[in-house]
């Protein structure tokens, strides 16, 4: 072999590895990787359950640093329902606590109070006895 036949090789190589290069930085703008974090230890971040709504949405439940999310991933959107600490779960380490806990006493100042419900319509009178004759009078 010949010094032409190394060179045509080392720059083969070199344009192989530009492509690759290349590739990633693509990928990386478009947000498709990335470099993975490196824990060690206990990680931060676990998914406890995943739940399937319909056909397009999932109920996720997360824990991370000792708090709970509960997430709706949606086709268009994705919502936090619902964020707890760690004393405010159950004992279970479910949302149900969460559901069932009534709402503050006071409301706030921007509130309406809700209004009065109306009367029950009045049902059907009773007889009553009259007062001299012992007989039945409708009023």
């Amino acid at each position: 072999m010949n010094i032409e036949s190394y060179l045509y090789a080392v720059l083969a190589l070199v344009f192989v590895l530009a492509l690759l290069g290349l590739l990633y930085l693509v990928i990386r703008r478009m947000g498709i990787g990335g470099a993975l974090p490196r824990t060690r230890g206990e990680r931060r971040l676990r998914l406890v359950e995943v739940l399937p709504v319909d056909a397009k949405r999932r109920l996720l439940l997360l824990r991370r640093d000792g708090r709970e999310h509960l997430v709706l991933l949606g086709p268009e959107s994705d919502l936090l329902i619902e964020s707890l600490e760690e004393d405010e779960r159950d004992s279970a380490g479910d949302f149900d606590a969460m559901l069932d806990r009534t709402p503050p006493s006071s409301p706030p100042s921007s509130t309406r109070p809700a209004p009065k419900a109306p009367p029950a319509p009045p049902g059907p009178r009773e007889p009553r006895l009259g007062r001299r004759t012992g007989t039945e009078t409708a009023e």
